[in-house]
């Protein structure tokens, strides 16, 4: 990677870091698999730093004090074999990734190995019929 460019890299799973190691896991299991029968798969599960033996929530939105939209979910720092990305749609058939429309807000290592993730709309939405989505996908 080029260590020059911030997306290069990650909190570390355990505060102080692992100098000179890694500690990054990779999935293993049944992707589409939901053992907990709480709608979200056992990759998704992963991703997110949740427990498919175990119900969870997945991602949130919310409306801040301006009127911005807020997309939060927690990310598992150890899963670097998954891309994370906000999609945006009005109709639920189209989804585009977002770009100009949403922020990054921010990203705060919470322990136990995830993050927190926000995400914010530049400009109050006009229209409150848009739907936000996390697509994880394999690297």
């Amino acid at each position: 990677p080029d260590h020059n460019l911030p997306a290069s890299w990650r909190s570390s799973v355990v505060p102080g870091g692992n100098p000179g190691t890694g500690d990054a896991v990779a999935f293993a299991g049944d992707p589409d698999l939901d053992g907990d029968s709480d709608g979200l798969s056992a990759f998704m599960e992963y991703g997110l730093g949740s427990s498919d033996a175990m119900p969870s929530a997945g991602p949130t939105v919310s409306i801040d004090t301006a009127g911005h939209f807020l997309f939060e979910f927690t990310r598992n720092l150890a899963a670097d074999d998954v891309i994370y990305e906000v999609q945006i749609s009005t109709d639920l058939l189209t989804w585009t990734p977002v770009s100009g429309e949403f922020l990054f807000e921010s990203e705060t290592v919470l322990g136990g190995g995830n993050s927190e993730v926000v995400w914010r709309s530049a400009t109050p939405p006009a229209d409150l019929r848009q739907f936000l989505r996390l697509q994880l996908r394999s690297r």
